[in-house]
């Protein structure tokens, strides 16, 4: 059984520390993912789907969902790169702290996607009423762009192509992949 411990709060966040196993069951939706038990759930809010900040094995935390197995546990998906950089293998016991993600698109906001919007308040306001996996989809394009311009222009192509859409209507394909006009 793995056992959750419930620890003080650090900086208003409600936190919890478990031990479980990694898994390398590849699962087309899954990937590599980290086992969540339905006492981790319960103690963190008992939501599926809920927004955290997970660490493993005193990594720096990530932003994350929890996400239902169907059968009241739950997993925490884990790409390549961070499999690869925190040397998970598969069926080994790992330690995993979560904490409240208290931030408010569930990820860190780009500076230069943040600025794109200051200054464009029709794509501001068509940006905050996306549901919020369109705007954390946005976020994580602009953010995985290495160079600081890049993330300007593609911020400013993002929010240009969502405007071009019909409002309730926005295809994140369409966003993403649309060419610059």
């Amino acid at each position: 059984m793995i056992v959750a411990k419930k620890m003080e709060p650090i900086n208003n966040k409600k936190l919890i520390a478990f031990e479980t196993t990694f898994s390398m069951d590849y699962h087309p939706i899954m990937g590599n993912y980290i086992n969540v038990s339905g006492d981790v759930v319960k103690a963190m809010g008992g939501n599926f789907g809920m927004r955290v900040l997970c660490s493993v094995n005193g990594h720096t935390p990530f932003h994350c969902a929890i996400v239902s197995l169907g059968d009241g546990n739950g997993f925490i998906m884990v790409n390549t790169k961070k499999q690869k950089e925190y040397q998970l293998k598969k069926g080994e016991k790992i330690a995993v702290v979560l904490y409240e993600d208290t931030s408010k698109y569930g990820m860190e906001m780009p500076k230069e996607l943040e600025e794109v919007l200051l200054q464009d308040e029709e794509g501001a306001k068509r940006f905050e009423n996306l549901p919020d996996g369109k705007k954390r989809n946005i976020i994580y394009y602009v953010s995985k762009t290495k160079s600081s311009q890049l993330r300007i222009d593609k911020s400013i192509v993002f929010i240009e192509n969502l405007k071009r859409q019909k409002p309730g209507k926005e295809s994140i394909s369409e966003i993403l992949n649309a060419k610059m006009r």
